[in-house]
């Protein structure tokens, strides 16, 4: 293997400003000019979710995925935004076709 590939990618987890026990966990992408993120809540299912989300970007990029804490607060300044992304159920109108 080439020894200047990284054989891993950075997963940084923030928690979320003015949202206790939120945190968003994000992956920015240069090649595709996006940032992939899951938002989840500090609780056992959160856990769960963060452990998806890490073997999901394993599996699709094949490199180990290490998660970081960042101390800085994931800040939303468009409640907007914020409100689709803390939704329950942002999904279930794709249940119904």
């Amino acid at each position: 293997m080439n020894g200047n590939k990284k054989n891993f990618i950075v997963v940084h987890i923030k928690a979320v400003e003015g949202q206790e026990k939120n945190f968003l966990a994000f992956l920015q992408s240069e090649v595709l000019k996006s940032t992939f993120f899951l938002f989840f809540n500090d609780d056992i299912m959160g856990a769960i979710a963060l452990n998806h989300f890490a073997n999901m970007l394993s599996k699709e990029y094949a490199v180990d995925v290490k998660l970081q804490l960042v101390d800085e607060k994931a800040k939303f300044h468009d409640k907007a935004l914020l409100d689709i992304v803390m939704q329950k159920v942002l999904y279930n109108p794709l249940l119904k076709n």
